[in-house]
């Protein structure tokens, strides 16, 4: 029974590096620039083996294939740039194919900083004028450790985003976005959906710091199945500073609170103080240490409210023009509100060794290992490890 089960997945296993070598094989195609704009080619393909693929005390593990193709088109028209790019990312299960996934990838995106060469009333007074125009549509099917399961979902987002500074040192910008997610093949998940508005104000310090306070309004809503712990609205205040904190040190970094009101009398309405960003300390021209934090609200698909906190750090050495490693740990805490209120803690170590053969070619490896903490069912941990190739033309 068991060389029968090694001979199955070796053929599978086989049959994966096959289609590696077939990508490779037929990428042959440069950069085509011309009068009609930029068209790029790449595959991102990974091979992982996953000690516990549904994050889960179910503790199955697997070997994971990926490829993602995808082509990339870039065009200028007149004072606005065009960028779209689609692709799809095909991913394989050696033991478990009834969780394979082929998931499309689109993006579409507008620069249309352009605008304010044109616009002689708001150049006159010497302000500056920034639009921004995205578009997304793509599926995604991957290990959600919130969710702790495999998760295959359809993601819509668009969004416009706007700021003017009306003076070296002031500028008030807006940003409207709307988002849609639709869970695939899973009864038990509800499709969700949210719009945010978001205000904010910027105190200009320098040319390479600012400070800023925004407020953002956001109600979310779920369809299929009980929402009553998805369906609310978000009102979230945040001070915060952007840019060179420090000489050698930069990035973003705010401090707000959050208040969260739900559609059901029922529930009762939900607080927090929140914070987030991110900093890079440049050590020496080799080496960087980077801190990202993040604390905030969110809906799970599955009828739940989640108050997330993460803290992670990053240490970066290049050890020559080619190579890079990178060494991490990670924490996070997440409490579940619903009908089975809960709270789980994640903690995680990680290393990757990068190598870039040529300006084409990128090959990594990685390792993560995590181990979760419920306070309402089994402990779990989880090895994994990836080998990454990347081609880009």
């Amino acid at each position: 029974m068991l060389a029968s089960i090694f001979y199955t997945s070796s053929k599978r296993l086989l049959f994966l590096y096959t289609v590696h070598m077939v990508l490779f094989s037929s990428i042959t195609f440069g950069l085509v620039e011309g009068k009609y704009g930029k068209i790029g080619l790449g595959a991102n393909n990974s091979l992982s083996y996953d000690s516990n693929i549904f994050s889960s005390e179910l503790n199955e593990s697997d070997i994971v294939q990926k490829t993602t193709p995808s082509i990339t088109y870039s065009k200028k028209l007149g004072i606005v740039v065009a960028t779209a790019s689609a692709g799809i990312a095909v991913t394989r299960y050696v033991d478990h194919p009834d969780q394979d996934a082929y998931d499309p990838q689109t993006n579409f995106d507008l620069d249309l900083s352009g605008l304010s060469d044109r616009i002689g009333f708001m150049k006159s007074g010497g302000g500056k004028l920034k639009f921004d125009v995205f578009f997304d549509v793509g599926q995604n099917t991957s290990t959600n450790v919130i969710e702790q399961d495999i998760v295959s979902t359809t993601n819509y987002d668009a969004g416009f985003d706007i700021r003017y500074d009306y003076s070296p040192k002031f500028g008030f910008g807006s940003k409207l976005s709307y988002g849609f997610s639709m869970s695939d093949g899973n009864a038990s998940y509800s499709d969700l959906s949210n719009w945010s508005l978001t205000g904010r104000a910027f105190y200009i310090y320098s040319q390479k710091l600012e400070f800023y306070s925004d407020y953002e309004y956001k109600p979310i809503s779920g369809s299929g199945g009980q929402t009553n712990f998805i369906d609310s609205a978000t009102h979230a205040y945040k001070v915060g500073m952007s840019g060179n904190v420090f000489t050698k040190i930069k990035g973003d970094l705010y401090i707000g609170y959050s208040f969260k009101e739900f559609d059901s009398s029922s529930i009762s309405s939900d607080s927090a103080i929140t914070f987030g960003g991110a900093l890079t300390w440049k050590m020496n021209p080799k080496r960087s240490l980077r801190l990202s934090l993040n604390r905030g609200f969110s809906a799970s698909a599955q009828n739940q409210s989640l108050l997330t906190s993460n803290l992670a750090l990053a240490l970066n050495h290049r050890f020559d023009n080619k190579t890079s490693g990178l060494i991490s740990a990670n924490y996070s805490t997440t409490e579940y509100t619903g009908s089975d209120s809960r709270e789980s803690k994640t903690m995680g170590l990680g290393a990757t060794l990068t190598r870039n053969f040529n300006a084409n070619i990128l090959v990594g490896l990685n390792y993560d290992y995590s181990k979760t903490i419920n306070d309402s069912s089994e402990d779990f941990d989880r090895h994994l490890a990836t080998l990454d190739f990347n081609v880009t033309y």
